[in-house]
């Protein structure tokens, strides 16, 4: 890509990273969707912007937001938890996506669970795994 292609895209990429930059700083769970996009996005045209490990943590965590904020939309989080297992080759990024998925799908059961994990702050659900 040429030099002056780059420059035209830079103003909407800087406009993109401070609304993201902001969903992240307010904890706008309803967003993180779009933030797990633009991870993705950045990840694959970057690969050596962070680690398969880091990257697919990352996305996990930001999936168990999602997932926990809106356990009716099961089928949307089962096919993220499974793209980011695929896409990973740790296996420690495996095993989280292993327990998302049997999360996901207890969650559907009981959707109270899914708002007392919430409060309780679910994104430490793979840290604790480990």
């Amino acid at each position: 890509m040429k030099a002056s292609s780059l420059r035209l895209l830079l103003p909407p990429l800087r406009l993109l990273t401070a609304a993201m930059w902001q969903v992240v700083q307010q904890q706008s769970v309803k967003h993180y969707g779009m933030l797990e996009e633009l991870v993705s996005l950045v990840t694959e045209a970057v690969p050596q912007l962070l680690t398969d490990r880091q990257r697919g943590l990352l996305l996990l965590a930001l999936r168990v937001k999602v997932t926990l904020s809106d356990p009716a939309d099961d089928q949307a989080h089962l096919e993220r938890i499974h793209s980011v297992s695929e896409a990973s080759q740790d296996e420690d990024v495996t095993e989280c996506c292993s327990a998302l998925l049997n999360l996901t799908n207890k969650l559907t059961e009981t959707p109270a669970d899914s708002r007392r994990l919430l409060q309780v702050g679910g994104s430490n659900i793979c840290l604790q795994h480990h």
